[in-house]
């Protein structure tokens, strides 16, 4: 039977409902959540096969109520996602205000039949209006579907009391007239209404509809004199504590004092906490709208600039946020677009670097500041990655796109060991449709029908392998990109027999970043929640732990886990904020993601941007990058971590400059148990082209001295570098370095400035560098840093 709890009987018409077994329960309020839990464990245990609606008002979410109450909202609608694991059908249902019972709209259709003028706010006031007829549907649609531990907001689309007035207009004759302030703009906040799609529901009664329903006597206009006008207080509520502080101050100080502290306590207070509220709520249109209005602000004392640079920092961020946002989401990105983003994201950048460290804003605000400064303004290298925008048109006609999957846990060159990759069809600029699988099984096929295809392999890797061909899973440890994209484009294609327009080679902190942005995954056929921080590790126990050749599990894992991500991506459109920003930005500056595009104009957009993997010395720098291939068949980079040492020594005598490489190697795993145990590969460290090889020696656990200079393999990779190829093996809780020395011959060393540019490998974490230069009697520097991403050095 159908069981209705509604303390206000505000909601008898909800009786209208179809399902027999249900309990809807109205939350008002005055939230019980211990009142609230009793009643759903008491329906439940009646009746196991039951179903609960939790139904509470969008305005129950407004900031204005206390901090308890939205704790306790929150409490009850967590209830959900509980009942939910317990096989429990259970959903939550956020619904607007109902017509007949929105008091704005209510006094303002009683002031029309009065004849009095209609005051409605400026700004951002909004309101969230629904017909009782379409929150029945509704909730018809929700019960007679099988999803479970949902929130759905069934509203229509959020309406300014501007916008209402007009739609007043359209059927009645009256007079309205603007308060003129914003103290109460931001009493409400906007919902994503995505879940709706599950349901397939959206509603039919639109305001207009339901005023064609509405009978008023239709009224005159009239002159009002003063009298009729009832008079509206504009000005907010002041503190009077504040104020007295404020009166104080005036007798004790200048008046330019004066003007900083009314600024900073008063004129500016409201303003700031719904510019920071906005931006944390994504709202970016309110969140522009304070911006600008508080970088208008100009007061003749040095507190003032430096708060006139915060806000313009803030507010031409924002507005590069808000054009690509807006451009990606109506299919509008061309150049002009690209151009205007990078012209907001230029001049945040320049304010921002004339911000006094964020001096004599509050604690709170330097904190919020600090935290979401990604969103305002990129460093000048970070914001080159706009350019990637020009890749948008790509996404128009039908593409395929390989993304392969790469374990940074076994290091290779281009981040990690290829153990699974997804084919992405896109159109129109959406996903049309995607796949999951099992590398092995690409190489399956390769050996059955395609082995005249297959790539040598490089004399180095053969002992490691054991086979005399590269498969998929081993291609990137080739060096050469063109190489290997090729290599890879003619591999895929042939297997599965489609085109391929793109390659994104992807590693795990990605996919880890990913997780950390739409936030963890319930995967119910393994009863379990992926999270970014137990990602990798359950990757391994359901993919790789017990796995055979041939099995499905790594297919099913992978499949299940990137479906629900995908649909999470391409449902949430809330995902475009400041932790996506700065995750993304992230990922590309440490080339945890890296590309290739078939259609040469793409892959110069890349290419020029460093996303490409390629291997490439800067002219007018020194040069180093050094690689770690994992040739164990174990995930044990999870447990490793490794320092560089980079010494450079000039003998002005024989105009002879040394360079000492010492790269130590730790594995931290205690056992040689499977994911992790011995650290063995190749270390491959690439320098300039035109060195004299001195010396290489190995130190080993036992702290031995070994020269290995005769088992390194020496060969010229480009004209301009060297690759010096180093086998090595760290046992577990063990140590090991290697050191290089060669020479170069420079005559004028001395009397120049000096470089160095630093590659980071994909995949790996950041590293400690020490470099130090050394010309006795001219000078000798020092300077230790993280590397975490590709580098340049100037001593």
């Amino acid at each position: 039977m159908l069981q209705l709890k509604d303390k206000e009987e505000k909601y008898s018409f909800l009786r209208k409902i179809n399902s027999e077994n249900i309990l809807l329960l109205v939350l008002n309020e005055n939230i019980e959540v211990k009142k609230n839990l009793e009643v759903i464990r008491k329906y439940f245990r009646k009746y196991p096969l039951g179903e609960v609606i939790i139904i509470s008002k969008i305005s129950l979410l407004k900031p204005k109520l206390s901090f308890d109450s939205n704790k306790k909202l929150e409490a009850v609608e967590k209830l959900c996602s509980i009942f939910s694991k317990r096989g429990k059908k259970i959903n939550t249902v956020r619904i607007g205000s109902v017509f007949e019972e929105d008091d704005f709209l209510k006094k303002a259709l009683k002031k029309i039949q009065l004849g009095k003028i209609v005051y409605y706010e400026g700004g951002f006031k909004y309101h969230y209006l629904i017909s009782k007829q379409d929150i029945v549907e509704a909730i018809n649609k929700i019960s007679t579907n099988t999803i479970s531990g949902e929130i759905f907001n069934i509203t229509l689309n959020k309406l300014k009391q501007e916008e209402i007035i007009n739609r007043l207009k359209e059927k009645y004759n009256f007079d309205s007239k603007e308060k003129n302030f914003v103290a109460d703009s931001t009493t409400e906040r906007l919902f994503d209404t995505s879940n709706n799609k599950i349901i397939k529901f959206k509603p039919n009664i639109t305001l207009k509809k339901f005023l064609s329903g509405v009978n008023l006597p239709k009224v005159e206009k009239k002159t009002y004199s003063k009298k009729n006008i009832t008079k509206i207080n504009t000005r907010p509520k002041r503190n009077i504590t504040k104020h007295k502080i404020i009166l104080a101050t005036i007798k004790s100080a200048s008046v330019i004092l004066f003007l900083i502290i009314a600024f900073i306590g008063v004129d500016f207070s409201l303003d700031n906490y719904y510019l920071y509220t906005n931006i944390k709520n994504k709202n970016i249109g309110k969140a522009l709208y304070f911006a600008n209005k508080l970088r208008n602000k100009i007061l003749p004392t040095a507190y003032g600039k430096n708060y006139s640079n915060v806000y313009n920092t803030i507010f031409y961020g924002l507005n590069a946020v808000d054009i690509a946002k807006e451009s990606i989401e109506k299919n509008t990105v061309d150049i002009n677009t690209i151009e205007s983003i990078q012209e907001m994201s230029t001049k945040s950048l320049e304010f921002a670097n004339e911000v006094d460290s964020t001096y004599f804003l509050t604690n709170k605000e330097k904190q919020i500041y600090n935290n979401y400064k990604s969103f305002f303004n990129l460093n000048k290298e970070a914001s080159e990655y706009i350019n990637l925008l020009k890749i948008y048109p790509f996404f128009k006609n039908s593409r395929n796109t390989l993304i392969l999957i790469q374990n940074s846990n076994e290091l290779r060159p281009t981040g990690g060991f290829i153990g699974s990759y997804a084919l992405v069809q896109t159109e129109n600029y959406k996903i049309k449709d995607y796949k999951f699988d099992d590398i092995y099984n690409i190489d399956g096929t390769l050996k059955e029908k395609y082995a005249n295809l297959l790539h040598s392999t490089p004399l180095e890797y053969k002992d490691y392998l054991n086979t005399n061909y590269l498969y998929s899973r081993d291609i990137n440890l080739l060096l050469n990109s063109k190489e290997r994209d090729e290599t890879v484009i003619k591999y895929f294609e042939s297997t599965l027999n489609t085109k391929i327009d793109a390659i994104a080679y992807v590693n795990l902190n990605t996919l880890k970043n990913v997780l950390d942005i739409t936030g963890p995954i319930f995967l119910a056929a393994y009863d379990t929640e992926v999270n970014s921080d137990n990602f990798d590790t359950l990757a391994q126990i359901n993919s790789e732990k017990n796995y055979y050749e041939g099995s499905t599990q790594k297919k099913n894992f992978l499949s299940l886990l990137g479906s629900k991500v995908i649909q999470n991506i391409t449902t949430n459109k809330g995902l475009l904020n400041s932790k996506s920003i700065e995750a993304t930005i992230n990922a590309l500056q440490s080339k945890d993601m890296v590309f290739y595009f078939k259609d040469s104009k793409y892959q110069k957009i890349v290419e020029g941007l460093d996303l490409n993997g390629q291997i490439q010395k800067l002219d007018g720098y020194d040069y180093l990058y050094i690689l770690e291939n994992n040739l164990g068949e174990n995930k044990v980079n999870k447990k490793t971590d490794k320092k560089v040492d980079y010494l450079i020594n000039y003998d002005q005598r024989r105009g002879i400059k040394e360079t000492n490489i010492k790269i130590t190697l730790n594995n931290n795993s205690d056992s040689y148990s499977w994911p992790y145990g011995e650290y063995k590969g190749i270390l491959q460290v690439l320098v300039p082209e035109d060195i004299d090889l001195t010396q290489v020696q190995f130190v080993n656990e036992e702290k031995q001295n070994i020269d290995i200079l005769r088992n390194v393999n020496v060969q010229q990779f480009t004209n301009s570098i060297s690759l010096l190829e180093i086998p090595f093996s760290v046992k577990p809780t063990k140590s090991i370095y290697v050191t290089v020395t060669y020479e170069q011959q420079d005559n004028n060393f001395a009397t120049k400035s000096y470089s160095l540019y630093i590659q980071k490998q994909p995949g790996t974490i950041e590293y400690p560098l020490r470099v130090e230069l050394n010309i006795p009697d001219v000078r000798k520097v020092r300077k230790e840093l993280k590397i975490d991403k590709n580098t340049k050095i100037s001593l």
